[in-house]
């Protein structure tokens, strides 16, 4: 495989797990030993994980000084990897209040909102779609349903006095919070798009269902709003502190410049599960690798390795799975092979027919076929790696040689939207 480029480019997306089919990677495991041509190098692992959280598929990847070229044009220096990795494995997380929207047990909760008199027609149409997008988030327990009624539960109006462009409230006493105010002047200037305006009703939205400022500890906000009622500031697992493609940080992270929002980024709808998941039972299923062998491993238990531990760096999440029996889920097993790496599949009793093979226990439940909502998992083995599942078909981890399989080992729910 070759290698480099340096980056003024910052995009990334959730790096997923792969699978090729058992009996295809068993068969061929011990066969297959490739050594890197002559002219190939080797590769840092977390310019993989770049590549993979950045959408880039590309083989055009060279060794150029102190960093890598992508495709002939783009330059990631080794500094500016080291300032991404940082980030991407900051010990923080992003926040929320203690007081959120409360919903009962597998139900969905509706909040209705409503526009105050002389809100334009333009912004209501804006806050419509922005409301549509979050009621399209998969497993989303709160859905918004405008009303002309005055017993709304969050009501949207336009407000030149306040400090800033938009203003969202608190959740208070497990109800949204229950008002957000607009700048007439800025939604009502042509120089600012409609990406950037569904960005702040977006943004403030998600002030009203309890999301603190990414960053607001570097912000210097404290742990109390306006009227001295204590907010708080717990964390959400596998979130980022200061993540610079969340929609939640505060207005001087932009430096002023508001950014567009035309999709949830990844970590964002991590965050929204997090905290509204309507189906308890369906887990993140986090994956890792490992920081001295390559290993691969994985957990729906955000404790066993949290951001890295016992070896094991924070990689991504492979979708969701089950953490019981769902209609029409098969069990997935946990194994590992004699050699240390570990191994999932959804063969029941493979440590009986394969001895190399010790049993773990049990990951959780998926599926073995296609279906709404569902993602392929594809798995491939490399005999210098071992085994390896992403929900990416080409995912840039495993276009180095000595790779083998790409097969769908089973199916797991989307992290994503409807």
């Amino acid at each position: 495989m070759k290698t480099t480029k340096k980056l003024i480019l910052s995009l990334f997306i959730v790096s997923f797990c792969i699978s090729c089919q058992v009996d295809e990677v068993l068969e061929e495991q011990n066969e297959i030993i490739e050594e890197l041509p002559e002219n190939e190098v080797e590769i840092d692992p977390r310019f993989l994980e770049f590549l993979e959280k950045s959408k880039i598929v590309t083989k055009d990847i060279q060794r150029f000084n102190d960093g890598y070229i992508i495709g002939g044009d783009v330059l990631v220096t080794d500094e500016k990897l080291n300032e991404w990795w940082e980030i991407q494995n900051n010990p923080n997380y992003q926040s929320k209040t203690v007081s959120i929207v409360s919903v009962p047990n597998n139900q969905v909760r509706t909040i209705t909102y409503r526009f105050a008199p002389f809100t334009p027609i333009a912004t209501q149409v804006l806050v419509n779609d922005v409301m549509a997008k979050y009621n399209s988030i998969r497993n989303f327990n709160l859905k918004f349903q405008q009303t002309t009624s005055t017993n709304q539960d969050l009501l949207i109006s336009m407000n030149s006095l306040i400090p800033g462009i938009g203003l969202g409230s608190w959740p208070f006493n497990g109800n949204i919070g229950d008002s957000i105010e607009l700048d007439p002047i800025w939604f009502g200037s042509s120089s600012n798009s409609d990406g950037q305006k569904k960005f702040v009703i977006a943004h403030e939205i998600g002030h009203c269902i309890g999301f603190r400022h990414g960053d607001w500890a570097q912000a210097g906000e404290g742990l109390f709003d306006e009227f001295g009622r204590f907010i708080g500031a717990e964390l959400i697992p596998a979130t980022f502190e200061g993540d610079p493609f969340s929609i939640y940080n505060s207005g001087p992270f932009y430096n002023s410049t508001v950014p567009n929002f035309t999709d949830w980024y990844y970590t964002d709808l991590l965050a929204i599960r997090f905290m509204y998941s309507k189906d308890k039972t369906e887990k993140p299923f986090y994956s890792y690798i490992s920081t001295s062998t390559g290993w691969a491993n994985w957990t729906t238990n955000w404790n066993t390795y949290g951001y890295g531990n016992l070896q094991y760096g924070y990689w991504g999440v492979t979708g969701y799975i089950y953490s019981s029996p769902k209609p029409g889920s098969t069990t997935l097993y946990k194994y590992t092979h004699s050699s240390g790496t570990p191994y999932m599949s959804t063969t029941p009793n493979l440590h009986v027919s394969i001895p190399s093979f010790s049993y773990n226990g049990t990951l959780g439940h998926v599926f073995s076929g296609p279906g709404a909502s569902r993602t392929p998992v594809y798995e491939w083995y490399n005999p210098s790696v071992g085994y390896f599942f992403t929900t990416n078909a080409v995912d840039n981890y495993v276009q180095g040689p000595g790779w083998i399989g790409g097969g769908i080992a089973f199916y797991a729910m989307s992290l994503g939207t409807l």
